[in-house]
């Protein structure tokens, strides 16, 4: 029996394989088909490698465990079931010359907020009761006078530096106004904090990958023109009309050769012409024996904060309190490397937060994270 065996030439055939030719190519088409299936190699492995860079040199770890705290009762009796929302009491500023919508900007983080907030009151099996608004009121009437929602908030914003000052306790609450008369629900959840708006820098993960991408196109154009180099050169042996095209395209590869913005929390900028509370005096559970007092924090004042430079931060603390007998339930706080500009940041920061609040049917525990 015979068989029949094509022998190319050393030019067509480099490696001198015995192998039939795929229909319709010609010599510098297969070529192009080699150097594609080594140049898409490169690029998956370079992609990769920027993937990797970016994901192992991140600068700023995001913290999985903020401080929290609650009470044993709450968490293990399951008595409270509907929580009302006082309005998110959130103050931001930017850096200088950074141009952004301040005002607008928080109107937005703190709806996003909110709405996470709500979402996880629900997941915890919670009733979300009234969501008070800056004039005390709700959809069904009115929950607190403006002069108490006010005060009320003034006091509570400033919760979180109190149970700083006692690790894994609950310190007794401010409360100049009983909370839930009008609502009827069990507990009330305050929501503020902070946030420093900075432009966005690249992280050092961000600079390798960029660096590597830069590194993979120049790598992929050097690769083409060599290429294209090459096919032009063959072009002078006999392959005119192939020669004539790649000629072309090597020719067009070669000539192709101040201040920033501040806008106080909604508490703060009324805070002012509410009523002020001296030291000592009864609160509206006539207790006298207070820690936390009645007032507004300036954040945005603080020199201890950030305002010129850096990354943008974020900062929440959550405190949920007792509607029958005015002390806390539950406080969590945390500083995020978060952006208010960023709505993604914004609802993981606030979910990270709500992912310590028990459950309504969870085992008691009361330990700081």
């Amino acid at each position: 029996m015979w068989s029949w065996l094509t022998l190319w030439s050393p030019r067509d055939n480099p490696g001198g394989l015995s192998k039939p030719r795929e229909p319709g190519t010609t010599g510098l088409e297969r070529r192009l088909l080699r150097s594609v299936r080594v140049l898409r190699t490169l690029v998956a492995s370079a992609t990769t490698t920027a993937v990797l860079a970016a994901g192992c040199a991140g600068d700023r770890p995001w913290p999985a465990h903020p401080v929290a705290v609650s009470t044993q009762a709450f968490a293990a009796q399951g008595a409270i079931g509907t929580i009302d929302v006082l309005p998110l009491d959130l103050q931001l500023w930017s850096e200088p010359g950074y141009d952004v919508d301040i005002a607008d900007l928080r109107a937005g983080t703190e709806l996003n907020i909110m709405n996470v907030a709500v979402e996880a009151l629900a997941k915890r099996n919670y009733s979300v009761g009234a969501m008070i608004d800056w004039n005390g009121d709700f959809p069904g009437g009115n929950a607190l006078t403006r002069d108490d929602l006010l005060a009320t908030v003034g006091s509570l914003a400033r919760y979180g530096a109190a149970a700083s000052e006692h690790p894994g306790q609950l310190p007794v609450p401010f409360l100049p106004a009983r909370l839930g008369t009008t609502t009827g629900a069990d507990a009330t959840l305050y929501v503020g904090g902070w946030g420093y708006v900075a432009k966005h820098r690249d992280s050092t993960g961000e600079q390798i990958a960029e660096g590597v991408m830069i590194g993979l196109l120049i790598v992929s154009v050097v690769a083409i023109v060599a290429l294209v180099a090459s096919s032009s050169k063959s072009s002078s042996h006999g392959h005119g009309h192939g020669g004539g095209g790649a000629g072309h395209v090597a020719g067009a590869a070669g000539h192709a050769g101040s201040h920033g913005g501040f806008t106080a929390s909604r508490g703060a900028l009324h805070i002012h012409h509410g009523r002020s509370v001296a030291g000592g005096i009864v609160d509206a559970f006539g207790r006298t024996a207070i820690d936390v007092a009645l007032s507004s924090p300036d954040w945005g004042e603080d020199p201890a904060l950030p305002h010129g430079g850096g990354e943008s931060q974020m900062y929440l603390e959550m405190t949920l309190v007792d509607n029958h007998t005015g002390l806390a339930l539950w406080h969590a706080h945390q500083a995020f490397p978060a952006s208010a500009a960023s709505a993604t940041e914004t609802a993981r920061a606030a979910r990270t937060m709500l992912t310590l609040l028990p459950d309504r049917t969870s085992q008691p525990y009361a330990v700081t994270r």
